[in-house]
């Protein structure tokens, strides 16, 4: 394994103002901190797609490519270069400094400035203008294509499709209706309220219902005076928010409404599209927080197909994590589950058989980063050795060996390839 894992450790020493022991002054400390103290990186330090290679940005203008084989590296593009692409279009030469980019093919990479969606040929030296959105758009997500965005302005969602113009989902003039925005006080691992489908086809959202839920009085204090705001906070034996889950069809324009049932104040979590758009799953827990169903939809109508299988605890049950599904098996997923008392990763069938428990002993596995190419193991993240410690394991799904990849004492955080047999530590 360790000749198929190459491991990048990017370390850069501390300016010499130490070594120096110079003396330093109010400016150094308040106003130049970051510049003078805070250790130096490489900014934006991504791998290129389906390459062994990296880029990342030198100072404010040029974009590097690394090659982590022989050590060379080149210059692919730099800020100047960018400025004479977009002389011409309707952004023109507004750029100061090189814009934090998001690769999706080997030559290609996008970047957003001023709410329009851009992307940069690096091999031609050319632009297109995939999207545009609002000014007032907050909860931007991009779809799989990395053209189609959804976002929401004020308590309604919206999508954009080119950057032509946009369509309004829901039309709600009552303010204390919610779509596209995280609910449950982003509980159970609920970060965000918007969820693209894999091929990029449908748009999974989140709408809450407030209106039943008290007012609690904030001070504004950022104003002279001081001003008084109210937000919605269910208060220990108050109602809460209703939340519901709708569906929206890219090419018919629709919107279907999940048939999630009652009780109204059940929390709804873990929503996960399978790979062929075709089932959402979701997590269903009840307000005491200790009996979970996991249950199949029909992304096409609504209705509930199966409750796979259910988890019950005396104190609680903590649903936080999507489904993962195999790569090359859309039928099987990985579930996490705290069942044996320690959070371990699980086999299931899409019926809701459980196939088998993939890791288990007096430690947790905090994250799932990847398949290998044969998808036969698993590489996690993991407390096997230190419950200090995060470190990378790839984990066997047939026989449930287990191996450890990263060997220093400490915390890991890395990014993989895209053939997942590199990463970035």
């Amino acid at each position: 394994m360790k000749s198929n894992i190459l491991i990048l450790i990017l370390i850069f020493i501390f300016s010499s103002l130490f070594a120096q022991k110079k003396n330093l002054t109010i400016e150094d400390v308040v106003f130049n901190s970051y510049s003078k103290l805070a250790p130096k990186t490489l900014k934006q330090l991504e791998w290129i797609p389906n390459s062994n290679n990296v880029s990342y940005v030198d100072g404010d203008s040029v974009l590097v490519e690394f090659n982590t084989t022989n050590k060379s590296k080149i210059n692919l593009i730099d800020l100047s270069q960018i400025k004479t692409i977009f002389n011409n279009s309707i952004l023109g030469n507004q750029f100061s400094k090189f814009p934090n980019i998001k690769w999706i093919d080997q030559n290609i990479f996008t970047f957003w400035k001023n709410n329009y969606l851009v992307s940069v040929d690096v091999k031609n030296k050319s632009n297109k203008i995939l999207n545009k959105i609002s000014d007032y758009a907050k909860n931007i997500e991009i779809a799989p294509n990395n053209i189609f965005t959804a976002f929401t302005i004020e308590n309604n969602l919206f999508a954009s499709l080119d950057s032509s113009n946009s369509i309004q989902i829901t039309n709600d003039t009552n303010i204390e209706i919610v779509s596209g925005q995280t609910v449950s006080r982003s509980e159970f691992g609920i970060v965000d309220g918007i969820f693209w489908s894999p091929k990029s086809n449908y748009l999974a959202f989140y709408q809450k219902d407030e209106s039943n839920v008290t007012n609690y009085p904030l001070v504004e204090i950022g104003e002279t005076p001081a001003k008084l705001k109210n937000i919605k906070y269910p208060m220990v034996g108050q109602k809460s928010e209703v939340v519901k889950v709708g569906v929206f069809n890219n090419k018919t324009k629709n919107t279907i409404w999940l048939n999630t049932g009652e009780p109204l104040d059940q929390y709804l979590t873990n929503i996960t599209w399978d790979p062929t758009e075709e089932y959402i799953f979701i997590s269903h827990l009840n307000r005491d927080q200790n009996h979970l169903k996991l249950i199949k939809y029909d992304a096409s109508n609504g209705e509930q197909l199966q409750t796979l299988f259910e988890e019950k605890d005396k104190e609680y049950v903590e649903p936080e994590n999507e489904l993962t599904f195999l790569p090359n098996d859309p039928t099987k997923f990985l579930w996490f589950s705290e069942r044996d008392n320690w959070q371990h990763i699980y086999l299931y069938s899409i019926d809701g058989n459980l196939i088998k428990q993939i890791t288990s002993g007096n430690w947790i596995v905090k994250e799932i980063i990847g398949f290998d190419k044969s998808s036969e193991s698993v590489f996690i993240i993991a407390t096997k050795d230190s419950p200090i410690e995060d470190n990378v394991y790839k984990v066997n799904l047939k026989n449930g060996k287990i191996s450890r990849i990263t060997n220093e004492n400490a915390n890991h955080k890395v990014k993989f390839n895209s053939f997942n047999n590199h990463f970035i530590d």
